[in-house]
């Protein structure tokens, strides 16, 4: 099906349709707004040209691109005129005789960052002149009601500003643009080296990085001044490994030039590189001692390395840096090092690639810490991800090959296996990161659509916050719903914890589900849909599945009614044995009645007991908190505190306990909590203090708060300022 055309109108019509009428313009950004589209970072001279004439309605034109001529001024249009950040960029556009209506188009481009140092519609027009030749890559072509329009909502990736007038894809019927072309741009080496700043000081960084290489291509491929801007431009646009070569090239000319430092100390620090970095800026200080930023960023590479060598991390620190930058939700990002702790990576029998820990690890154990790929907030996910882990691949060779080699699928493994590969990885404590560069799955191209499909299946989502992204290193940890890890995210960084003790070789496993999901079926559901885990070996599952299918579809029906009955409700002590008679019924559908462990299907129904119990009787609230504590498995040996004489001095106490032998859930941290709390309130104070030490604890694994920011966080909640102003610890025994 070809385009929709205006032929049956005049041309001047048909611009002033598209441009001057805001109303129309709102319509027309209302019904193509919603269109998904992964960007291309493929370079227009890679793609195959497509006529205007030729383009196809309703259509992403993958591998093809669009060579235009814009025609008359962009234009401003909004949906909200006193809102720029909402507003949209119409153009005119024609890849031939503008007279002839087959070869004009209108483009709207969504997402584009202006400047904003004068007046919205001069920036516009400086932004798309009249007469400026573009590159539209794998042009997304949409039918309005009235005519069709191509919609760019990625500009940064989608357009290419075509300025050199021998670009592969300006031909013999392109002369006239040749020609115009020519006599706009620079005609020596200083023209494009301003016309490079000009664009760099608007924020147009790849405009900019294109005037210094046509200068350098067309003038003097040595030209320390222009190598330097083009420095800067690699920098911001955050291709820092293309910085490094250029940077070298640069100190050999100029030595004494603060600026190189400054540039390469940058790249060295965004890629981790922390020596590297400190010893430009080190070298930086003999020249200029007072540089602030080579002062400051001296101190931060010590920080750094002290991160990832010893695994050391200020939290509140970073969770403050998050908040600042928590407005921008593609600006996730937090200034700390990753880690990787006495982990190794295996082949599993059943699961492919795994983690172990290379030596015993007790609870509590930082274990790693990973940066983000495609890290942004949720709300975004399904539009914006895509093209964000593209451009990171585009510019970090290391997140490519981790990436590559993540599970895509079944067929994707069968390709893999007829792949040689006669290499044998293996690693080290220094080198996870090295690890299975070289695996057969990194030869599979990484196009758009398996890009899709790694994020399928190894997108992280934060329970009850918008953020997500895939974590190249923790994605190779395989299921359990009784992982023995944790994960909390800050910002774009995991930080990964044992929860139990871990003996050397044993595997690392993560619960993906992130909390208690108590039917065998919604958990089975869940994980096959979001991550393609078709069965679980874990020991609930295990328990569920010596179960009858009628059992478990009993107990599934169960839950639903749960939900319905009481999730929505205000419970009250009159619903307490309608949840007792429920449990009941629950109990009746296990092959062990009433020994079985690992009971979770009773969870969220003895929580609703201790909800309804806790303003009439603290003693049957807190058994009820003991008896969630079993059903999940966890047992806590209180001797200690038993035994200890009553205190209440805030001296802090050791308190020992056994370790616990199953696992530690998310919910684990509200349990531990209100065990303190009614303990408390029913004066038993030392067992209080035990389990305010456990709270503290679980809350700092699962969700990497402070003691400060515990108390700030449950004194709103009503819990008691005497029992918070405890900080005891725990010790844990074998």
């Amino acid at each position: 099906m070809k385009l929709t055309t205006l032929q049956d109108r005049e041309m001047s019509k048909k611009v002033d349709c598209v441009i001057t009428q805001s109303e129309q313009g709102k319509k027309v950004y209302q019904n193509i707004s919603t269109i998904k589209h992964t960007p291309t970072t493929v370079e227009a001279s890679q793609l195959e040209p497509v006529a205007v004439q030729d383009l196809s309605a309703d259509t992403i034109h993958t591998g093809r691109v669009l060579i235009v001529q814009t025609v008359g001024d962009a234009h401003i249009s909004s949906k909200d005129h006193y809102n720029s950040s909402s507003s949209f960029i119409q153009l005119v556009i024609s890849d031939g005789d503008v007279t002839k209506l087959d070869n004009v188009l209108v483009v709207v481009v969504a997402n584009y960052r202006l400047p904003g140092k004068g007046p919205i519609q001069k920036e516009v027009a400086l932004a798309f002149p009249a007469g400026v030749v573009l590159a539209i890559k794998e042009p997304n072509v949409v039918q309005n009601s009235n005519f069709s329009v191509v919609h760019i909502a990625n500009p940064d990736d989608d357009i290419e500003f075509i300025e050199d007038v021998n670009h592969c894809h300006l031909v013999d019927r392109h002369a006239d643009w040749k020609e115009s072309l020519a006599a706009r741009l620079p005609k020596d080496i200083e023209g494009w080296r301003l016309r490079g700043n000009d664009f760099y000081t608007q924020g147009r960084y790849g405009r900019a990085l294109s005037c210094y290489d046509l200068g350098l291509a067309g003038f003097d491929k040595d030209h320390s001044i222009l190598q330097l801007n083009k420095l800067a431009a690699l920098l911001a646009l955050q291709r820092y490994h293309e910085c490094i070569p250029l940077g070298l090239i640069l100190l050999q000319k100029l030595p004494q030039e603060i600026k190189v430092y400054a540039r390469m100390g940058k790249a060295y620090y965004a890629l981790g590189l922390y020596e590297q970095a400190s010893d430009s800026y080190k070298k930086l200080l003999k020249i200029s001692p007072k540089y602030e930023e080579a002062v400051l960023y001296t101190k931060k590479c010590k920080e750094r390395i002290e991160e990832r060598d010893n695994g050391i991390y200020d939290l509140k620190s970073i969770r403050q840096q998050a908040k600042s930058t928590s407005e921008n939700p593609f600006e996730q990002f937090v200034d700390c090092s990753e880690y990787i702790g006495p982990v190794d990576i295996i082949q599993t029998e059943t699961m492919g690639r795994g983690l172990i820990v290379t030596r015993d690890v007790p609870l509590g154990t930082l274990l790693i810490v990973s940066k983000g790929v495609g890290v942004l907030d949720q709300e975004y996910k399904e539009e914006n991800m895509p093209g964000l882990i593209k451009q990171a691949i585009k510019s970090n060779p290391l997140a490519k090959k981790q990436l590559s080699v993540l599970y895509s699928g079944e067929e994707d493994v069968a390709k893999s296996k007829n792949i040689n590969n006669n290499k044998n990885p293996t690693t080290t404590e220094n080198n996870v990161n090295q690890t299975y560069l070289d695996d057969p799955l990194s030869q599979i191209p990484l196009d758009d659509e398996r890009i899709q499909r790694i994020i399928r299946y190894n997108t992280y989502h934060e329970y009850e916050q918008p953020t997500c992204g895939v974590w190249p290193i923790p994605s190779l940890i395989n299921h359990s719903c009784l992982g023995n890890v944790t994960r909390f995210l800050i910002g774009d960084m995991m930080f990964i914890h044992a929860t139990t003790n871990i003996k050397a070789n044993q595997e690392i496993m993560a619960n993906y589900t992130c909390r208690i999901l108590p039917s065998y079926a919604a958990r089975m559901s869940w994980l096959d849909e979001y991550f393609g885990v078709k069965i679980c070996h874990c020991q609930l599952c295990q328990f569920d599945q010596q179960d009858t299918e009628i059992s478990r579809t009993a107990r599934d029906k169960l839950d639903s009614v749960y939900r319905h009955k009481f999730t929505q409700k205000t419970l009250k002590l009159v619903d307490v044995p309608l949840l007792e008679n429920h449990m009941r019924a629950v109990k009746n559908t296990y092959r062990d009645k009433e020994g079985r462990q690992l009971a979770l299907d009773l969870f969220s129904p003895l929580t609703a007991i201790a909800l309804a119990y806790q303003s009439v009787d603290h003693h049957k609230c807190l058994d009820t908190y003991f008896e969630i504590l079993r059903v999940t498995g966890i047992t806590v040996d209180l001797s200690d505190a038993e035994n200890r004489a009553l205190t209440l001095s805030q001296t802090p106490i050791k308190f020992t306990t056994t370790c616990p032998q199953k696992p530690w859930y998310f919910e684990s941290i509200y349990t531990f909590m209100h065990l303190a709390h009614y303990s408390f309130i029913i004066k038993k104070v030392m067992q209080a203090r035990l389990f305010l030490a456990l709270y503290r604890l679980a809350s700092n694994l699962f969700q990497g708060w402070s003691t400060q920011e515990q108390n700030i966080h449950k004194l709103r909640t009503g819990v008691d300022k005497k029992l918070l102003a405890f900080n005891d610890t725990i010790e844990f025994t074998n």
